[in-house]
C-alpha cells in the first residue's frame, strides 16, 4: 500500500477529481429509474401532462449529468494515466527492486 501511495502522491488531485466525477455518474445513473417510476406513477394515477413533462425534463438533466460525469471521468483517468506514464522513468529507481536472478543460479524444477 505504501508503494502505491508513493506513486499516487503527485497525482492526488487528479485522483480525487476522477473519483468525484465517477461518483456523480453513478449516482445520476441510479436516479434515472426512480424518475422513470415517478413518471409512470404520474401517468397512471391521473396526473397532468405538465407534471409528466416536468419530470421528463428533470430526467433529461440527470441523464446529461450522468453522461457528463462519465465523459469527464474518462478524460481525468486518461490525464492521470498519461501523466503517470510520462513521469515513470524518473520515478523508478532500480534500487527499489530486488536483484535479478540469473537462469544459471535458479534451481532446477
Amino acid at each position: 500500500m505504501k508503494l502505491l501511495l508513493h506513486f499516487m502522491k503527485p497525482y492526488w488531485k487528479l485522483s480525487v477529481i476522477t473519483i468525484i466525477v465517477v461518483l456523480l455518474d453513478s449516482v445520476a445513473a441510479m436516479f434515472i429509474p426512480t424518475i422513470t417510476a415517478r413518471i409512470v406513477t404520474i401517468g397512471t394515477s391521473g396526473g397532468t401532462l405538465d407534471e409528466m413533462i416536468t419530470m421528463g425534463i428533470i430526467m433529461l438533466v440527470v441523464a446529461a449529468l450522468s453522461g457528463f460525469g462519465a465523459l469527464l471521468g474518462c478524460v481525468q483517468s486518461c490525464r492521470q494515466r498519461s501523466a503517470g506514464i510520462s513521469a515513470m522513468p524518473s520515478m523508478i529507481n532500480r534500487s527499489n527492486f530486488p536483484p535479478r536472478i540469473s537462469r544459471s543460479s535458479a534451481p532446477a524444477p
